[in-house]
Order: C-alpha cells, then structure tokens, then sequence
C-alpha cells in the first residue's frame, strides 16, 4: 500500500510530464489539475510544495527552454518562436528570461553569503 507521499509524489510526477508533453498548447491550471485529479488550488499548492516553483512558472520554464532551443537551431524569428512555443507575444518570452535569469542570481547571491557564514 502506498503512503500518501508516495501517492503526492506520483501525483507530481504526472504532472510534470503532462507539462512536458502539452506545453506548447499552454495547458491551464484547471486541466493540469483535472489530470492528476485535484482541485486546482490543492493542485497548485502541492505542486509548488513538491517542485518549488508554481506549475505557471514551470510551464514558462518549459516554454523559455523550447524557445531558445527554436532560436538557436532554427535560426527563427522572435515572432515564429512564440508561435511555435505557444505564447502570444514577443514580451512574455523576453520578460520570462529576464525573471528567470535574475532568480538564478539571487540563487547565487543567497549561496555565496551562506558560504561566508
């Protein structure tokens, strides 16, 4: 019998894949949720409990990660790439990687002063 950790975390696990797999349709919260089969507020709360981030900010990571790889490979416009990530816009990607690049400095800044200590 499997412990309801056990079964939270399958349940996550589910639904990162389910991410994974639809994120270029930018699937909501309400049908991420109805995938693992809660309720979309006890879906975002155990999902940012288990991943750390919301499952928003996972799906933007995803479409952040799909995009560049767009850019790089295909040498495609800004316009294509957000298209082909299933954003709507050229701003959501570019104000996306600025938050996501000054989270990870901050990442760094919080490591280095609980180094100092």
């Amino acid at each position: 019998m499997e412990t309801q950790n056990e079964i939270d975390y399958n349940r996550i696990a589910q639904a990162i894949e389910f991410l994974r797999l639809n994120h270029k349709r930018q699937p909501t919260l309400d049908e991420a949720a109805a995938h693992v089969h809660l309720s979309p507020f006890h879906f975002q709360r155990m999902f940012k409990d288990w991943a750390g981030v919301s499952p928003k900010q996972f799906l933007q990571y995803l479409s952040i990660e799909h995009a560049k790889a767009i850019l790089k490979d295909k040498q495609a416009t800004l316009f294509d790439t957000a298209f082909e990530t299933g954003l709507s816009g050229h701003r959501p990607p570019a104000r996306s990687v600025y938050k996501d690049r000054r989270h990870d400095t901050r990442r760094i800044q919080e490591r280095r002063r609980a180094a100092d200590y």
